[in-house]
């Protein structure tokens, strides 16, 4: 290839070429990537985007994070989403109970722990009104995105679970008016991801709406395919053909697998290979640059330089690589199970709805034989008893001090908060929802209460013995767990 005048050559085809320019004494030997469209039907062929390449990639940084993990506990020098990220894989591999071993409650203070381990260490009352927080700020976010009609709003994860469950019917209508009148040619790469996204999510909880994306779909692929970048036998999305942003490119990667299982394939393909190409930069360590700038042309060789202005650790890269890990914590949503607004903060491998009537809601919550974590139960109706283990419980403000499940409830919030200690791997939690039945001569005697009564607090335990003052507290890890004192009552609310 001659570039005499320092114009770019096209249509030229990809190899090596000698480049002679006017400007330079020299010339220089450069391999040319092609100008046109990358052609993602080859994708599947390339070496990076096989399922081998994948899975020997995240093998590598799953032990990445265990070191990593392992090494900070020694050190006493660990974040939060580190330790938790730690765990999480620990458990995957088998090892839970090894993890807590090693990373007991007090590794992290207690006012340093937040919403993100409760389902590993408890605490959860407390702990639990930052994910309130956030949730609250995240709708004013979206509601006001959305009334502005502004194409960011695609950039947020998991938009169409979390407006189902906690936002409002009005904000799931107005986002549907403003995908309604979308120019999909102004949406940028990650907005386009972010579209599929709530299709995919639609196609589940709002079929009646797939008539609204039938011509955006195809746009959105457009989009994602004009911003591919094949550099160095790797692959790469850009937004403008000169950054790229790790976090952006790992959850597009994800959305991207999604896609591929449910279209063709080769997005799946697309995605292993947008992974394994930026983990390549990550090596034997759990780390990644926060980004890369890209280098050089397409008329001649692209390059890209890692920005190591800030570097993401394999606490921050863990759930953007291994989001299928359900020790992992994260929000569960029941509504195609059961109900709009029903959902669970946990680190349970399942949750599943058995029952939900207007009189009984039943789940099975499958987490290994022995091991214990804490739950979070979102829109939950009042209930008058409920039972673990086929056994009624009561009420106890204290239940996560008890080496055995108890839980306690916020009539207000609609939230149970549980700790499952389980005695097999499936457990199930039956709530009787209402008030309890009564029987002709009790009805008469009911009159007479108070109408005060109604929101009292449930009914507390007897005390236990005088031990059990002296942990109310402590953290449970550093106590001998006590029993729970009293379990079957059917006055259980």
């Amino acid at each position: 290839g001659f570039d005499t005048d320092g114009e770019n050559t096209t249509g030229q085809s990809e190899g090596p070429h000698l480049v002679l320019a006017k400007t330079q004494p020299i010339a220089s030997y450069k391999t040319y990537l092609p100008l046109e469209e990358l052609d993602i039907t080859t994708i599947p062929s390339m070496v990076q985007a096989s399922v081998e390449s994948y899975t020997a990639a995240l093998n590598t940084f799953s032990s990445a994070v265990i070191h990593a993990g392992m090494q900070a506990l020694s050190n006493k020098k660990i974040s939060e989403k580190m330790l938790t990220a730690y765990i999480a894989e620990m458990g995957q591999h088998g090892r839970f109970t090894d993890a807590i071993e090693n990373a007991p409650a007090q590794t992290l203070a207690r006012n340093v722990r937040t919403y993100l381990s409760n389902p590993f260490y408890g605490n959860i009352q407390e702990t639990h009104a930052g994910l309130v927080a956030d949730d609250t700020k995240k709708r004013e976010v979206y509601a006001d995105l959305i009334e502005n009609d502004s194409l960011q709003i695609f950039e947020h994860e998991n938009l169409i679970p979390f407006l189902t469950d906690r936002g409002s019917k009005q904000s799931i209508e107005n986002l549907f008016r403003l995908i309604r009148k979308i120019d999909a040619l102004q949406l940028d790469v990650r907005q386009a991801v972010g579209l599929l996204e709530v299709w995919l999510d639609c196609t589940h909880y709002y079929p009646e709406q797939k008539g609204l994306f039938e011509d955006l779909v195809p746009l959105c692929e457009k989009k994602i395919t004009e911003s591919l970048l094949l550099i160095d036998e790797g692959l790469y999305l850009s937004n403008d053909g000169v950054y790229i942003d790790s976090t952006a490119s790992l959850i597009s990667a994800q959305i991207l697998m999604r896609y591929g299982s449910v279209q063709s394939p080769i997005w799946q393909s697309v995605a292993r290979m947008l992974i394994t190409s930026l983990l390549r930069y990550a090596g034997e360590s759990a780390g990644l640059p926060i980004g890369f700038t890209v280098t050089g042309s397409k008329s001649t060789q692209l390059g890209i330089t890692a920005d190591d202005s800030s570097m993401l650790d394999g606490g921050i890269l863990y759930p953007l690589l291994m989001s299928d890990n359900s020790w992992y914590p994260h929000v569960h949503s029941l509504a195609l199970q059961a109900e709009a607004g029903i959902w669970a903060w946990t680190c349970a491998q399942d949750i599943e709805v058995l029952e939900n009537t207007s009189k009984t809601l039943l789940l099975r919550i499958r987490f290994p034989e022995g091991q214990s974590h804490y739950l979070t139960l979102h829109g939950v109706r009042p209930f008058y008893r409920i039972e673990m283990y086929g056994i009624p419980f009561r009420s106890d403000a204290r239940f996560e001090m008890y080496n055995s499940s108890g839980y306690t409830y916020n009539a207000s919030s609609k939230i149970l908060y549980v700790k499952m200690r389980h005695k097999s791997e499936y457990e199930t939690i039956r709530l009787s929802i209402g008030s309890a039945p009564q029987s002709s001569s009790s009805i008469r005697s009911a009159q007479s209460i108070s109408a005060s009564n109604e929101n009292a607090v449930a009914p507390s335990v007897p005390s236990a013995d005088i031990e059990q003052k002296k942990v109310e507290s402590a953290e449970p890890s550093q106590v001998q767990q006590l029993e729970n004192p009293v379990q079957s009552d059917d006055s259980a609310n």
